[in-house]
């Protein structure tokens, strides 16, 4: 994956919605949504991978063509943003909560 995209695509390693938004935002922005398909295409032709792994990339790679999946990664970019403005908008101790509420 890494020699294919420009942007990396983490595992979660935490509950933090910026760990989440930045998950997501890797495959959203820019090219990154058919880069990522791409790797997963030549990982699921790469005989040097084990067939669960295939099997998995070439599964994925179809969810991914998908129109639902698509438009929901979008969205879901765009809530976790909000998501994870209020929060720093929260951690912030020189605001007043009626601003973050108008977030």
């Amino acid at each position: 994956m890494k020699e294919h995209c420009d942007e990396v695509v983490k595992q979660l390693s935490g509950t933090r919605w910026s760990e989440r938004m930045d998950a997501v935002g890797a495959i959203v922005k820019g090219s990154g949504y058919e880069q990522v398909q791409e790797s997963l295409d030549i990982l699921a032709d790469d005989e040097s991978q084990t067939p669960e792994t295939r099997s998995d990339a070439r599964g994925l790679s179809a969810r991914m063509d998908e129109l639902e999946t698509g438009l929901m990664a979008e969205l879901w970019y765009d809530v976790l943003q909000h998501l994870n403005n209020v929060s720093f908008s929260l951690q912030n101790p020189s605001v007043a909560l009626n601003t973050v509420v108008a977030c």
